[in-house]
């Protein structure tokens, strides 16, 4: 990993400034010691160096973990990839994580044989159902998958999601915030309730355009949620009267207009914890949505 030291962290200790990333633990401070795998500017240093700004910092850290997932040749939309990370645009149908019955059609799985040659252990930062289609973030080694997550943690990441919903929202855009909790003797599905109950849950909406198919009315709509909770948009949809097409837990029981879940994560933005900058990910919509779109433009 490489780090810019920046104007304000002139004249740090190095041990400071690595102990202001909170994904950076003592026990990885104190490996980094033992294996020298630290330098500035290409020259190895300890923790007791006085950075600059501008100096360049790298951090080479062995992860020593172990993958115990098969590698499967699949087909894989590699979006975005650097020396931290992997974002992939995952089609709907596809498991992110290997799970009973599911050992060897997963995104973990394609995964592993991409990075074959390599000691690679999948880690998903953000994890999609398997019909949700779109941009799944994964962390190549243990420190970026701690320094992602604790982006992911203090709301660094921003989303955006494309549906197909039966029905209009009325109105037409706006903000639900409306909490949610797991329905009572089930583990997977949930529901909208009171505020003294379950957690706080916002999405923002914004309907693109409506059309029918056939005499069923659709909206092509614009989610985008402000906190992280399970089935949150597939929810909050129903919840307004206009389930996402496709949706067997909380639509209609309608076939899907699009052949699948109806619901694709086409943006991902947030601020690179290794580098600074700001990285924005897409994912083009997939075309069973393109197709739909396009007859009822």
């Amino acid at each position: 990993m490489e780090f810019i030291i920046p104007p304000e962290n002139d004249g740090k200790l190095l041990r400071e400034y690595l102990r202001s990333f909170p994904f950076i633990s003592g026990g990885i401070l104190t490996g980094l010691k033992k294996t020298g795998g630290i330098t500035v500017n290409g020259l190895p240093v300890t923790v007791r160096h006085t950075l600059h700004a501008g100096d360049v910092l790298c951090i080479e850290y062995k992860d020593t973990a172990e993958s115990s997932v098969k590698p499967v040749r699949l087909p894989l939309d590699i979006v975005y990839e650097d020396e931290n990370m992997t974002a992939v645009n995952k089609p709907s149908g596809m498991p992110t994580h290997p799970s009973h019955g599911h050992y060897g059609d997963t995104l973990a799985n394609a995964l592993a044989y991409h990075y074959k040659d390599e000691n690679y252990v999948f880690r998903a930062v953000n994890r999609l159902d398997r019909d949700t289609s779109g941009i799944v973030l994964t962390a190549k080694s243990r420190l970026s998958a701690y320094a992602l997550a604790d982006t992911m943690r203090r709301g660094g990441f921003n989303k955006v999601y494309y549906a197909l919903c039966e029905g209009a929202l009325s109105p037409s855009s706006g903000i639900i915030d409306k909490n949610i909790k797991r329905e009572k003797e089930s583990i997977i599905t949930r529901t909208v309730c009171g505020d003294d109950e379950g957690r706080r849950a916002v999405t923002e909406y914004e309907t693109v355009k409506t059309f029918y198919v056939g005499d069923i009315l659709y909206s092509y709509v614009r989610l985008t949620p402000k906190t992280g909770r399970t089935h949150q948009l597939r929810v909050h949809t129903a919840y307004m009267n206009a389930p996402i097409s496709g949706d067997g837990l909380y639509g209609s029981g309608r076939d899907s207009v699009t052949g699948s879940l109806a619901l694709h994560a086409a943006e991902l933005s947030f601020t690179n914890p290794f580098s600074g900058e700001p990285v924005t990910l897409k994912a083009g919509l997939p075309q069973s949505f393109e197709r739909i779109l396009k007859e009822n433009g």
